[in-house]
């Protein structure tokens, strides 16, 4: 009997064939782009280990503004260009100041060039009277290919243009 050649046990990177168990754990260098059970886990040990960023950075917060109409968008705004950040990324936190009146409010984030968005999500918060609101929230999205436009538009309750600051923090893979 011959010797077995251990490069025939041995899945390709990323592979998807799912013909063998082997193709579906996956290769040690999988990335976190890849199908099989390693490209997971690849990419939560990217998502939960690499360092949070902040855009703008060193900037002040970019101003978005709804409609003067009750709970109607008002027009997307650029929050992060095209080309600048340039690994594949995702949203987790927003940071809210100078919002301009008491009410409650709904952003909705979206990728793509101007007039072609794609929504790909949205958060709520509010400023009261009692308690203003400003500061960090939550926001869970997709994974955005790197060097993707992102864009936010605003809705209040109130029928008047309301705006609020907004930077991003997020996650690169």
């Amino acid at each position: 009997m011959g010797l077995l050649n251990p490069n025939t046990y041995v899945v390709g990177v990323d592979s998807a064939s799912n013909i063998f168990a082997r193709d579906v754990l996956g290769n040690k260098n999988d990335t976190h782009s890849g199908d099989s059970a390693r490209a997971v886990l690849e990419l939560m040990d990217d998502h939960f280990h690499k360092g949070q960023q902040c855009y703008p950075d060193l900037d002040d917060a970019i101003t978005v503004a709804s409609s003067a109409s009750a709970w109607t968008y008002g027009a997307y705004v650029e929050i992060i260009p095209v080309n600048t950040i340039t690994s594949d990324f995702d949203i987790h936190w927003l940071n809210i100041s100078a919002i301009s009146a008491n009410d409650e409010y709904e952003v909705q984030f979206a990728t793509g060039l101007a007039g072609a968005e794609v929504n790909i999500a949205c958060a709520s918060f509010e400023r009261t009277a009692v308690q203003s609101q400003e500061g960090s929230i939550s926001m869970q999205g997709p994974i955005i290919p790197a060097n993707t436009r992102v864009s936010a538009r605003l809705a209040s309750k109130a029928a008047a243009a309301n705006s609020a600051n907004f930077k991003v923090h997020y996650h690169t893979y």
